[in-house]
Protein backbone atom coordinates (compact mmCIF):
# COMPACT_ATOMS: atom_id res chain seq x y z
CA UNK A 1 0.00 0.00 0.00
CA UNK A 2 1.19 3.74 -0.39
CA UNK A 3 1.20 3.69 3.49
CA UNK A 4 4.32 1.43 2.89
CA UNK A 5 6.15 3.07 -0.02
CA UNK A 6 6.26 6.36 1.57
CA UNK A 7 7.40 5.36 5.07
CA UNK A 8 10.32 4.37 3.67
CA UNK A 9 13.41 5.84 4.30
CA UNK A 10 15.78 6.95 1.52
CA UNK A 11 19.28 5.50 1.27
CA UNK A 12 20.44 8.62 -0.61
CA UNK A 13 19.75 10.27 3.01
CA UNK A 14 23.04 9.10 3.85
CA UNK A 15 24.77 11.09 0.88
CA UNK A 16 23.13 14.33 2.34
CA UNK A 17 25.54 17.01 3.55
CA UNK A 18 24.59 16.56 7.76
CA UNK A 19 24.46 13.08 7.74
CA UNK A 20 27.45 12.40 5.44
CA UNK A 21 29.54 14.78 7.54
CA UNK A 22 28.19 12.91 10.96
CA UNK A 23 29.37 9.62 8.88
CA UNK A 24 32.88 10.51 8.03
CA UNK A 25 33.24 12.12 11.47
CA UNK A 26 32.10 9.21 13.05
CA UNK A 27 34.57 6.94 11.24
CA UNK A 28 37.18 9.08 11.93
CA UNK A 29 36.53 8.90 15.39
CA UNK A 30 36.03 4.99 15.15
CA UNK A 31 39.92 4.78 13.37
CA UNK A 32 40.87 6.75 16.78
CA UNK A 33 39.52 4.63 19.25
CA UNK A 34 39.49 0.78 17.18
CA UNK A 35 41.93 0.93 14.69
CA UNK A 36 44.85 3.40 15.66
CA UNK A 37 44.67 3.15 19.25
CA UNK A 38 45.55 5.78 21.99
CA UNK A 39 49.07 5.27 21.59
CA UNK A 40 49.00 4.99 17.72
CA UNK A 41 46.47 8.29 17.52
CA UNK A 42 49.05 9.96 19.81
CA UNK A 43 52.04 8.94 17.99
CA UNK A 44 50.69 10.46 14.90
CA UNK A 45 49.80 14.02 16.67
CA UNK A 46 53.19 14.59 17.99
CA UNK A 47 55.08 13.34 14.48
CA UNK A 48 53.15 16.28 13.05
CA UNK A 49 54.35 19.76 14.93
CA UNK A 50 52.26 22.42 13.82
CA UNK A 51 49.24 19.86 14.74
CA UNK A 52 50.74 19.02 18.07
CA UNK A 53 51.10 22.56 19.41
CA UNK A 54 47.86 23.36 18.16
CA UNK A 55 46.65 20.17 20.05
CA UNK A 56 48.52 20.98 23.23
CA UNK A 57 47.20 24.75 23.35
CA UNK A 58 43.83 23.81 22.96
CA UNK A 59 43.76 20.22 25.44
CA UNK A 60 46.82 20.28 27.54
CA UNK A 61 48.04 17.72 25.55
CA UNK A 62 47.77 14.90 22.91
CA UNK A 63 47.09 12.32 25.12
CA UNK A 64 44.15 14.38 26.78
CA UNK A 65 43.45 15.27 23.24
CA UNK A 66 42.59 11.71 22.14
CA UNK A 67 40.75 10.51 25.53
CA UNK A 68 38.07 13.61 24.76
CA UNK A 69 38.04 11.75 21.35
CA UNK A 70 37.17 8.46 22.96
CA UNK A 71 34.92 10.02 25.27
CA UNK A 72 33.14 12.16 22.04
CA UNK A 73 33.25 8.48 20.39
CA UNK A 74 31.37 6.59 23.08
CA UNK A 75 28.79 9.41 24.06
CA UNK A 76 28.03 9.53 19.75
CA UNK A 77 27.14 5.55 19.98
CA UNK A 78 24.94 5.65 23.20
CA UNK A 79 23.61 8.99 21.25
CA UNK A 80 22.97 6.96 17.69
CA UNK A 81 21.82 3.73 19.65
CA UNK A 82 19.23 5.89 21.70
CA UNK A 83 17.64 7.45 18.35
CA UNK A 84 17.93 4.25 16.56
CA UNK A 85 15.64 2.66 19.34
CA UNK A 86 13.35 5.31 19.62
CA UNK A 87 12.79 4.95 15.45
CA UNK A 88 12.37 1.47 15.82
CA UNK A 89 9.76 1.67 18.40
CA UNK A 90 7.83 4.55 16.79
CA UNK A 91 8.21 2.41 13.30
CA UNK A 92 7.01 -0.60 14.75
CA UNK A 93 4.64 0.77 17.34
CA UNK A 94 2.80 3.91 16.04
CA UNK A 95 3.28 3.51 12.36
CA UNK A 96 3.16 0.24 11.92
CA UNK A 97 5.64 0.00 9.31
CA UNK A 98 6.82 -3.37 7.83
CA UNK A 99 9.53 -5.13 9.08
CA UNK A 100 11.72 -4.54 6.21
CA UNK A 101 11.44 -0.98 6.56
CA UNK A 102 11.77 -0.88 10.27
CA UNK A 103 14.87 -2.16 10.01
CA UNK A 104 15.86 0.11 7.26
CA UNK A 105 15.23 3.25 9.58
CA UNK A 106 16.59 1.40 11.93
CA UNK A 107 20.22 1.49 10.28
CA UNK A 108 19.74 4.17 8.63
CA UNK A 109 19.04 6.04 11.81
CA UNK A 110 22.22 4.38 13.59
CA UNK A 111 24.71 5.42 11.00
CA UNK A 112 23.72 9.41 10.57
CA UNK A 113 21.98 10.20 13.37
CA UNK A 114 20.07 13.31 13.80
CA UNK A 115 20.18 13.74 9.65
CA UNK A 116 17.68 10.88 9.53
CA UNK A 117 15.81 11.03 13.04
CA UNK A 118 15.24 14.99 11.91
CA UNK A 119 13.53 13.19 8.55
CA UNK A 120 11.52 10.69 10.78
CA UNK A 121 10.17 12.86 13.43
CA UNK A 122 8.70 14.97 10.47
CA UNK A 123 6.66 12.41 9.37
CA UNK A 124 5.75 10.63 13.09
CA UNK A 125 4.47 14.45 13.65
CA UNK A 126 2.47 13.89 10.49
CA UNK A 127 1.27 10.81 11.42
CA UNK A 128 -0.01 11.87 15.04
CA UNK A 129 -1.22 15.23 13.49
CA UNK A 130 -3.21 13.54 10.39
CA UNK A 131 -4.91 11.11 13.67
CA UNK A 132 -6.21 14.09 15.89
CA UNK A 133 -7.53 15.27 13.05
CA UNK A 134 -9.92 12.66 12.75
Amino acid sequence: AIHHSVLRPKWSWLLEPVSLSVICVLFLLSLVVYYWGVDGTVAMIERAPRLNRTIVAFSGSATTFVGVLRVIWYLSLCAHLAESSYVTYHCAKTLKTKPAATLEWSITTLLAGIGVTSKFLVLLEAHVSSKKSK
